[in-house]
């Protein structure tokens, strides 16, 4: 007869981690593994050359935010550096580029119109929005439009705020 002080404990099999034996062990060979990752590359560049087309980045809106962040980011650069920075638009070479930065090429099929100080004017296509180290600015307005829709990026004079405003398509004549 066990006394109350005995314990009973149970015991759990032995579970063996062995690899299997036979002519296939269990896993990949590094092969495998280095040719699945190099279709996998191989799909994915081709679904980013094949479906960037469809993610929108030639829509007018699209653009007009790409704009407005460069905007934002010369004003923020201008009161960071306490220096004057401008983004120069380029509406014939359809590019754009913030001081001190590469030019930025915008799509080809969109229309672009700037409207800026006579100051700012650097050639008959080319003009820039100034933005000063106290967050002012030149002010200005960029349009961008394509047959279906226009969005106009607008940058107060007194404040530097950027803003995006849908405006109605341009009239074009039909060919």
């Amino acid at each position: 007869m066990p006394s109350a002080a005995t314990v009973r404990t149970e015991t759990s099999p032995i579970i063996s981690i062995a690899a299997p034996t036979g002519r296939h062990p269990a896993g990949f060979t590094l092969l495998e593994l280095l040719i699945v990752m190099a279709i996998m590359a191989v799909v994915a560049g081709i679904s980013l050359a094949v479906g960037g087309r469809s993610l929108g980045t030639d829509k007018p809106e699209v653009v007009a935010q790409d704009i407005a962040q460069h905007l934002r980011r010369a004003r923020s650069r201008a009161i960071a550096d306490n220096i004057d920075r401008a983004l120069y638009v380029d509406v014939e070479a359809k590019q754009l580029r913030v001081d001190g930065d590469t030019p930025r090429p915008l799509p080809a099929r969109l229309d672009l119109d700037l409207l800026t100080a006579t100051s700012e004017r650097q050639a008959r296509n080319v003009g820039s929005i100034r933005f000063y180290p106290d967050g002012s600015s030149t002010g200005g307005e960029i349009a961008v439009a394509d047959a279906t829709q226009a969005f106009i990026v607008r940058v107060e004079w007194l404040t530097g705020d950027v803003e995006i405003v849908r405006a109605p398509p341009p009239d074009r004549p039909r060919r």
